[in-house]
C-alpha cells in the first residue's frame, strides 16, 4: 500500500528530520553521521556541504535562491502566501509479506 500526506508544517518537518537523524547517529560506527545537500537542484541553489536546520527551513517554507535571485514558491490566495513543505510518502508491505 502506497500512501500519501501533505507535510503542512515546516518546523515539524525540520524536527522530524532532526530526529531521525539523532537515530541514525545511534546506530552509526562512528557517531555523528550529518545529512548532505545532494543533486542537481541543491547545486542549482548553492547548497553544499552539511544540512543546517536554517538552511533546511527555509526550503521548507519555500524560499529558494537560485540564478534568478531569491524567490518565494507557492502562490496567493485571498492576500495570503500558501505553500506546502512537501509530501510524505509512506510505502508499507500487505501482512501477508514476510521477510
Amino acid at each position: 500500500m502506497i500512501g500519501f500526506s501533505a507535510i503542512k508544517s515546516s518546523a515539524a518537518a525540520a524536527e522530524y528530520y532532526s530526529s531521525t537523524e539523532q537515530a541514525a547517529e545511534y546506530y552509526a560506527d562512528q557517531g555523528r553521521v550529518p545529512s548532505r545537500w545532494m543533486g542537481t537542484g541543491a547545486g542549482l541553489q548553492s547548497l553544499r556541504g552539511e544540512v543546517g536546520r536554517e538552511a533546511l527551513l527555509r526550503q521548507l517554507d519555500g524560499h529558494i535562491t537560485d540564478a534568478g535571485g531569491e524567490r518565494r514558491l507557492g502562490i496567493e490566495r485571498g492576500g495570503e502566501w500558501q505553500h506546502r513543505a512537501g509530501w510524505d510518502l509512506t510505502v508499507s508491505a500487505p501482512k501477508s509479506v514476510s521477510l
